[in-house]
């Protein structure tokens, strides 16, 4: 049984003190995942990676992904699960950010103006030519996308068209 001194940096504690108590591995996991833990070590599925927020001995939350790979005794009882326990904290951080960024009122407007005249450009005229100008300007226009391709699939020849192609060359 190993324990990398690593551990220390990811966690605050040392090897040392995860040896001299070995239900320091199950306390330290955040109260919110610990019920994640109990299903995960109950499904018996140990091959599939876990992340877990554990509290640092700096009471910082750290996510923990463990990856690991059961070991069993004779009569074939989970003994322990060896693995290896890398910090994703700065990855689930940025994440987070992408998950709850809400969109600036000024974005929001310019979306919402940006639909307005994509709409309007479709009831004022039925010219494919004409809406998908219009789409890909306001498109490109509104900053949704930098650049927009439109492109005809026909089914039967399995062949694509490309039929605008527009780039924003500004920002």
């Amino acid at each position: 049984e190993y324990i990398s001194p690593v551990v220390a940096e990811m966690t605050g504690y040392t090897a040392g003190e995860f040896y001299a108590n070995p239900a320091l591995v199950h306390d330290i996991v955040h109260a919110d995942e610990r019920d994640v833990l109990r299903r995960f070590l109950e499904s018996g599925d140990f091959h599939r990676p876990l992340t877990l927020r554990c509290l640092r001995r700096d009471g910082e939350v750290a996510w923990i992904e463990q990856r690991g790979v059961p070991s069993y005794d004779a009569k074939g009882r989970l003994i322990a699960i060896e693995g290896i326990a890398r910090d994703v904290s700065e990855y689930r951080h940025l994440l987070e950010d992408l998950e709850h960024r809400a969109p600036s009122i000024e974005e929001r407007e310019r979306l919402v103006s940006a639909f307005q005249r994509i709409g309007s450009a479709t009831i004022a005229s039925l010219d494919l030519d004409h809406v998908l100008d219009t789409l890909a300007e306001q498109v490109v226009r509104a900053g949704i996308f930098r650049s927009l391709m439109v492109a005809l699939t026909d089914q039967e020849t399995r062949t694509i068209r490309v039929v605008r192609n527009y780039l924003s060359f500004e920002g």
